[in-house]
């Protein structure tokens, strides 16, 4: 792949893949720009990187073709206006709280408007889990090919019998903030993406993202996919990876692409395991791609992911 073919793409590198560095905007931008990237995706940024942030991005021409919400997702500087709280908690029952949460949700949607993104991706919260997430994926590695895997099934299908009698105020929680964001969302002309969560215990569910989406009818809502998230849930036997896709393709508007091995996620693909050829002609031209990726990825990594996206079809076209 040529740096022309990469620019010309409809492929964003999230800036999650220099989440960790303790530079400055301009610094995590340039090494964005330096690998042929010309659209990016915010995401995992400090509130010290916001007061440079347009005018880093105008002098690399970059584009923001989408903003991960909570922006920023960490707090050492404290700037006018800047909301406080927890900026997950949009499931929260208690009314204080996911107040606070929406405050966030919106300050996001007011920097996507600002900088011309044309989405934001949300996460609608979750509910305590009683057993966590990572246990169930110990017992499914022990489980494979022994006996053992009843273990697994049992303890998986206790999971999630425990969050459906649990979940009813989470979720009525998450649909009014979902209701909420929307709204602001349709003012400000910015596409709200509601992305396929990581864990069990999250929020929404395959069947909720119905629920979701009946909550915010005539509000601009739509789904977005997470191929790394969706992956393991296959694994678990929650959902087939293929069934958020099929089941969502008219909501869909956009996708976090990476790779992944077992239960860990984000590196560039090819790395991993997951099967992208699969989920190829799956995802419609008009979805926004980005390429999600974690600080363990090097750059010539990243940038042979980003070859092996466009060769099978699943960078996008620009425009």
């Amino acid at each position: 792949m040529t740096d022309l073919q990469l620019a010309e793409s409809g492929l964003a590198l999230s800036t999650s893949w220099k989440n960790s560095s303790p530079e400055g905007i301009g610094a995590v931008l340039d090494a964005i720009h330096d690998l042929g990237f010309r659209r990016v995706e915010l995401s995992y940024l400090r509130s010290g990187h916001l007061p440079e942030l347009r005018s880093a991005l105008e002098a690399r021409e970059l584009v923001v073709q989408s903003i991960h919400s909570p922006l920023p997702s960490r707090i050492d500087v404290v700037l006018p206006g800047l909301p406080s709280g927890n900026s997950y908690a949009l499931a929260d029952p208690d009314e204080a709280t996911r107040r606070g949460a929406v405050d966030w949700a919106r300050w996001t949607i007011d920097w996507a408007a600002r900088l011309g993104a044309r989405a934001v991706v949300v996460h609608l919260g979750s509910l305590a889990a009683p057993t966590p997430q990572r246990t169930l994926f110990d017992l499914l590695r022990q489980a494979a090919g022994d006996s053992r895997v009843e273990e697994f099934v049992a303890a998986r299908d206790r999971a999630l019998a425990e969050r459906e009698a649990r979940k009813g105020p989470y979720l009525a929680a998450a649909l009014r903030s979902a209701r909420e964001i929307g709204e602001h969302a349709l003012e400000k002309e910015v596409a709200i993406g509601v992305e396929t969560r990581d864990g069990y215990n999250e929020i929404p569910s395959l069947d909720e993202l119905d629920e979701v989406f009946a909550a915010t009818s005539g509000l601009p809502v739509y789904y977005w996919h997470d191929v790394g998230h969706a992956e393991k849930q296959r694994l678990l036997g929650i959902a087939p990876r293929e069934a958020y896709l099929t089941r969502h393709a008219a909501r869909l508007v956009g996708v976090h692409l990476h790779d992944s091995i077992f239960d860990r996620d984000h590196f560039a693909p090819g790395r991993g395991e997951t099967d992208l050829a699969a989920i190829a002609p799956l995802i419609p031209p008009t979805a926004l791609r980005t390429l999600e990726l974690n600080s363990s990825n090097t750059p010539d990594e990243v940038r042979a992911g980003a070859d092996l996206l466009l060769r099978l079809g699943l960078a996008g076209a620009g425009g």
